[in-house]
């Protein structure tokens, strides 16, 4: 199976993918897309598919799924809570890897929505080992991706203190070896995802640092942090 992407592997859209693939024991390669209408593209059965959920369903299969009709509309309902977070997520990050210009208040809202829909989550998960059901589901595959980055490089110790369950929950997720494989895949190294320590700063240094291994810029190309120099700050379409 071959999966077309443009933009970073760490996309939200292509690690949910390669990570459900990992889960149903599918091998699934990235390849480049050369597509410009669309930045991601899978086929099957001389079906074409662009969207990366539907994607995700092809590749996990029913392992992810649930088993009843309930559970697959509650996996469903959480996959479309995962969209709306990684909309928020990008709001918050995407200006520290020079991918949208720098506005503090509106970087500082897309975090305390982040924040939001993490509590929501955390409460969720105060009784519950997962988010559907007794194991692994899709939603929390989607969930802990579009988690990725806030988890990595901004959510600090301190923070991570008032999200105890979501935290024990995200540790879950990404410590399973179908996980550690596509992150590895990635990012090369054993896949560990180190969580924050301090969060990164509005800075070159520091974005440049965080940009580099955030992006992995051989498989993006980097906006300029200057406006009216260079590109314009892609959009989330094209990532």
């Amino acid at each position: 199976m071959a999966l077309y992407f443009s933009g970073s592997k760490l996309n939200y859209s292509c690690l949910k993918i390669k990570v459900a693939a990992n889960f149903a024991a599918q091998p699934l390669k990235i390849l480049p897309n050369t597509d410009p209408k669309q930045s991601i593209r899978y086929e099957k059965d001389g079906t074409t598919f662009t969207d990366s959920n539907a994607i995700s369903y092809l590749v996990g299969k029913e392992c992810l799924w649930g088993n009843t009709l309930n559970e697959n509309s509650e996996i469903r309902q959480w996959i479309g809570y995962a969209d709306d977070l990684n909309t928020r997520v990008c709001c918050w990050v995407y200006p520290y890897m020079g991918l949208r210009n720098y506005n503090k208040q509106e970087v500082n809202h897309a975090q305390a929505e982040v924040l939001k829909y993490l509590a929501i989550l955390d409460q969720h998960l105060l009784h519950n080992m997962y988010l559907v059901g007794d194991r692994i589901t899709q939603a929390d595959v989607a969930c802990a991706v579009a988690l990725y980055f806030p988890f990595k490089f901004f959510l600090t110790p301190a923070t991570r203190e008032k999200f105890v369950s979501a935290t024990r929950w995200f540790n879950t997720l990404v410590n399973q070896e179908q996980f550690r494989n596509a992150i590895d895949a990635v990012a090369g190294g054993d896949g560990d995802v180190q969580l924050c320590v301090a969060e990164v700063k509005y800075d070159k240094g520091g974005c440049d640092a965080f940009r580099k291994l955030a992006l992995q810029e051989n498989d993006v190309t980097i906006a300029k942090e200057s406006e009216g120099k260079g590109e314009k700050p892609k959009t989330e379409a094209q990532l």
